[in-house]
């Protein structure tokens, strides 16, 4: 793709999408956080899921007041993924950005990240480092931060994605900013599987698809250092409720079947340190240890490729033996010895 000059005077609108269930109590600094931007040429598009708190209440009062804020209600819940397809389709801008109910945008977001994805057309997408805060210690800790701002190639992203145990790039769509019609095609509500674990119910997995389909069909990622949104991590949202196995298991699903489908050169490569990855889950979840290897079995793969994911394992296993320094040799490494 070729790069286009940007125009600082254009501006695209942008829709914010703010999914909502049950959030009375966090809605009000999401969506003022949207309003707040620097960048101006917004909407704020929230859809309520059948909420049976005041959140409904709390958005309409934002929307009273500032006509960029539009509320749609659901007659009935449609679970998260189907909630997110509804935003996206009641949208009218160039750009979005989903933002989380429970999270909240720094005001300079949009003002940085829609110059560095209209300026770039080989770029898939453009996101910022987030800061993640404890709400009940305030503690915060910085995510997804780069080693340099700018343009790097979305190989990069899907390499790093699939095969780094405690990979650095992001997931959660809210702090990237994509072209609508890239969501449109890439969002799949459903992750097609045979372990009958139902995405659309839960919403594990189909964001970080949403990522790595967009890089797939572009040449080049975009990225700043300045960390502009706030993950806010409170004992309600998913990451914290959810069993860190089972969580794993289900971005596990979302990156089996991207490979399997988009980067079949990478699939062995991927089980492999999925499996090595994934021994430390050994004793708390037999289920989701050996069930990946079963779906992976049931997709047809032939025994050459299973043949060649555990010799892949074993050189692996071996390498990192080798590289391991011997007990009486850990102090000289900066290792205490015990």
């Amino acid at each position: 793709m070729t790069e286009r000059r940007y125009d600082s005077t254009e501006r695209p609108l942008v829709s914010i999408l703010i999914p909502v269930f049950n959030r009375e109590e966090l809605i009000g600094r999401c969506v003022g956080s949207a309003v707040a931007q620097t960048y101006r040429n917004i909407e704020v598009v929230v859809c309520d899921n059948a909420s049976s708190d005041r959140t409904r209440d709390v958005v309409r009062s934002f929307a009273e007041k500032d006509p960029r804020v539009r509320l749609f209600e659901n007659s009935s819940n449609l679970g998260p993924t189907r909630n997110w397809l509804r935003c996206l389709e009641l949208s009218r801008g160039e750009y979005i950005v989903f933002l989380w109910s429970d999270d909240f945008l720094l005001p300079g977001f949009l003002t940085e990240l829609v110059p560095l994805l209209s300026h770039h057309e080989n770029a898939g997408f453009a996101y910022c480092p987030a800061i993640l805060q404890s709400a009940a210690t305030g503690e915060k800790t910085i995510l997804y931060t780069p080693a340099k701002g700018g343009l790097f190639p979305s190989s990069a992203y899907i390499q790093d994605s699939l095969l780094r145990a405690n990979s650095n790039m992001p997931v959660s769509p809210a702090c990237a900013l994509f072209r609508k019609s890239d969501a449109i095609c890439n969002l799949e509500p459903y992750i097609p599987n045979s372990l009958s674990d139902d995405s659309r119910a839960h919403g594990i997995g189909p964001d970080l698809l949403l990522f790595l389909k967009t890089a797939n069909e572009y040449s080049h990622i975009a990225v700043t250092t300045k960390p502009l949104v706030v993950f806010w991590s409170h004992d309600s949202s998913i990451t914290v409720s959810s069993d860190i196995a089972y969580l794993f298991f289900r971005y596990d699903l979302a990156r089996l079947y991207f490979s399997s489908v988009h980067q079949k050169s990478l699939i062995c490569a991927f089980i492999s340190e999925l499996f090595i990855h994934k021994l430390r889950f050994l004793r708390s979840s037999d289920y989701y240890n050996f069930r990946l290897w079963r779906l992976y079995r049931n997709m047809g793969c032939s025994r050459f490729h299973i043949a060649k994911i555990f010799v892949r394992i074993v050189r692996i296993l071996a390498s990192r033996i080798i590289r391991r320094p011997h007990r009486s040799d850990r102090a000289s490494v900066g290792e205490p010895t015990r």
